[in-house]
This record gives structure tokens, sequence and C-alpha cells, in this order.
């Protein structure tokens, strides 16, 4: 069972709605034929080569990243310039101001971080997941809901949105960290 990958670089991120819509378009024409499609702009490729090179890494050499499983790991609750710091080194967008920072720590040394503040976007929720990254070249099995889980106990939140990239995720339910951990998509915002 071979995954066929194709990714691509544009140039600059013009047009919010017609480049989005393209690109999801493009992409689900190219899922049907078995292709995973993904898209970095150039300041993505500029200003961060190491997380787009973990991340071509993670879809065509799985083999050669190192492994793990969440469960060696323990849970730490850190400051937002902690979490700051760390999404500069694994998230494609850097770090963002976050109120709930939680980390997945081995010894002493962060491999993965979510985390939560009051939404930006939709106040009808009490929550919005704002972040979640493993370290460069690593994966870390089951991280996004040993995370997630321990925030849904320790927070107990009545509503949580989240917003994920459609240049970069699966139109594959079976691999949406999302679906699996209860999340529902409700609409495909452009604008």
């Amino acid at each position: 069972n071979k995954e066929l990958f194709l990714a691509e670089s544009p140039g600059l991120y013009i047009d919010v709605v017609r480049d989005t819509e393209h690109i999801l378009k493009k992409k689900q024409e190219l899922f049907a034929q078995g292709f995973e499609y993904f898209v970095f702009f150039d300041y993505e490729i500029c200003n961060a080569p190491q997380i787009a090179d973990s991340f071509i890494s993670l879809k065509t050499r799985k083999s050669a990243m190192q492994k793990h499983g969440a469960r060696q790991f323990i849970i730490r609750e850190g400051s937002s310039q902690e979490a700051h710091a760390f999404y500069n080194t694994a998230h494609r967008q850097g770090g963002v101001n976050s109120k709930v920072n939680l980390f997945l720590e081995k010894d002493g040394i962060p491999f993965g971080c979510m985390s939560f503040s009051a939404p930006r976007f939709n106040s009808g929720y009490q929550y919005e997941l704002t972040r979640f990254a493993i370290k460069s070249e690593h994966i870390v099995a089951g991280a996004f809901s040993k995370l997630f889980s321990y925030f849904l106990k320790k927070y107990n939140p009545v509503s949580i949105i989240s917003y994920e990239d459609l240049r970069f995720s699966s139109l594959n339910p079976d691999n949406s960290v999302y679906i699996k951990s209860g999340f529902f998509k409700f609409s495909h915002r452009t604008k």
C-alpha cells in the first residue's frame, strides 16, 4: 500500500479566497486519484525551512523519523512564553499567546505542546485550541489524544473550537486527529 504525496510552493500568498478555493479544489481532485497534496507558501519555506523539511520528512521518510509513544511522556503546564518559543521551532505559523499551554515532556525536554485560549474569531465558544505541534523530526503516537484528554479532564470545557489549515490537512477523515478526538467539521471558511 504505497502513499502518493505531492507538495507545491506557488509563491507569495496573495488572494485568500481565490487561493484557498483553488487549493481545496486541486486537493480534492488529487485525493480522488489517490494523492495527498500539500501547499507551502514561499515565506513558510524561507522563514522556517526546518519546519517545512520536517513536514515533508513526515510524509516521505517516516521510517527515518524518531518514533515515540505518548505513554512515555509526562504532561506539564507551562507559560505562554515557553509555548511561543516551542512553536517557533515546531509550528509553521510560529507562536501564539495562549492561556493554557500543555507540554508533553520526557527527561525535562518538550516533545510536544497543545495550547488553548479564549476564542479569537468566534465568541460562541468557551475555548479555542490555538496550536498543536510535535518537535521536528519526531513522531509521538497518541500525543494529540493524551494532551487533549488531559485538558478535558482538568478544565472541563463546555465548548471548544479549532481551525485546521486545509493546505496541510488530510481529506481522509480516518487521518484527522480532530475527528478522532470528537470535533466535527461545520464550515469551510475562506474569507
